[in-house]
């Protein structure tokens, strides 16, 4: 914008330039101004037209330069968080199972420790057709029942599977087990079986 207004200045004091060098000599002022006016607009337009050619050869050159750097960057970067989060997934996972072993672990052992008390007070631990409900809903044949013996009732495993509880158990007087994350007995990691054995 300031570059025409640049030019229209020029233009106009060329013109006026011309027209008092033309009325001195005793010429025609008007073809002198008119000419002379026309002059720095036609020069500018054809200074601008090549300015813009050039920035377009330049444009069409720096554009697809731009995207290949770009592009060039996106996939370094792309592949520095694949390259960490590939060294470094499987850890996280090793550390998210142990995290979730051990939560079940501690659920386990809450349960245990309130058919314990359970015990004490009924004098026998929950029956098998009873199951871990008895810890927060009396049995209608429970006597002595004082509970609840947990706040709630017991929730799922870390995995979503509901507990098993055995009485009789076959690795003490009561199992309290899961099935671990595969759901299947045996299994090793996260699928291994965690009970209060």
């Amino acid at each position: 914008m300031i570059s025409i207004f640049v030019g229209l200045c020029l233009a106009a004091l060329t013109a006026i330039t011309a027209y008092f060098a033309a009325e001195r000599r005793g010429r025609n002022t008007t073809g002198w101004t008119v000419a002379a006016f026309l002059l720095w607009p036609l020069l500018f337009v054809l200074v601008c037209l090549r300015k813009v050619g050039a920035r377009k050869e330049k444009k069409n050159f720096v554009l697809p330069l731009e995207i290949i750097t770009v592009i060039i960057l996106v996939l370094v970067f792309f592949s520095v968080v694949g390259t960490y989060f590939a060294a470094f997934a499987p850890q996280v996972q090793k550390n998210l199972d142990t995290a979730l072993t051990q939560s079940t672990k501690v659920q386990i052992l809450s349960a245990e420790n309130a058919l314990g008390v359970f015990r004490a007070d009924v004098g026998r631990y929950p029956t098998q057709a009873e199951g871990l409900a008895a810890l927060t809903v009396a049995p209608p044949s429970a006597a002595g029942w004082n509970g609840p013996y947990l706040t709630k009732p017991m929730p799922p495993d870390a995995w979503g599977h509901p507990y098993h509880y055995e009485n009789p158990g076959k690795h003490g007087a009561v199992d309290i087990f899961t099935l671990g994350s595969d759901n299947a007995e045996g299994g090793t990691g996260a699928a291994a079986d965690v009970g209060n054995w």
